[in-house]
C-alpha cells in the first residue's frame, strides 16, 4: 500500500501493470482511495491470452483480462461509468491492448447516479 493521504490524485494510471499483480482488485481499490471525487482512472492492459511462458519468463501473474471481469472490479470497487475499448489488435498477433476508464463519484453522489450524468452526456454536468 502507499502511505498517500486518500483523495490526493486528480488521476491513476494503470499501464500494462496490473497482469503483474497477485490481487489486481486490490490495486484497483488502492486508486479509488487515492483518487478525489471525480477523479479518472486509465488502464492500459492485456485483453485475454494463451501465451502461459509469460508467467514464468515475464513475471505476469495473469494471462489478461476479460472485459466483463475488469468492468466489474471497477464498479465493484465504486468507479462510475466503466468503458472498456480494445486499442491496439492486429491479426496473427499474441497480444491485444485494451483501454479502460472509470471516474470516482462526486462527494456525495452515488455510482448509478453518476453513471446515469455521464450516459446523459456532457450537458448533464452543466
Amino acid at each position: 500500500t502507499l502511505a498517500e493521504p486518500d483523495a490526493s490524485y486528480d488521476l491513476v494510471v494503470f499501464s500494462q501493470s496490473l497482469h503483474h499483480m497477485a490481487a489486481p482488485e486490490q490495486g484497483i481499490a488502492l486508486a479509488h482511495r487515492l483518487l478525489r471525487p471525480g477523479g479518472r482512472l486509465i488502464v492500459v492492459d492485456l485483453a485475454p491470452h494463451r501465451e502461459a511462458w509469460v508467467l514464468d519468463k515475464l513475471g505476469h501473474r495473469h494471462l489478461g483480462f476479460a472485459a466483463d471481469d475488469l468492468l466489474g472490479m471497477l464498479r465493484g470497487t465504486g468507479f462510475a461509468d466503466p468503458v472498456l475499448e480494445q486499442v491496439h489488435q492486429r491479426r496473427g498477433e499474441a497480444f491485444h491492448v485494451f483501454l479502460a476508464t472509470g471516474s470516482k463519484p462526486q462527494s456525495g453522489e452515488s455510482v448509478l447516479a453518476a453513471a446515469d450524468s455521464a450516459a446523459a452526456g456532457p450537458s448533464a454536468l452543466t
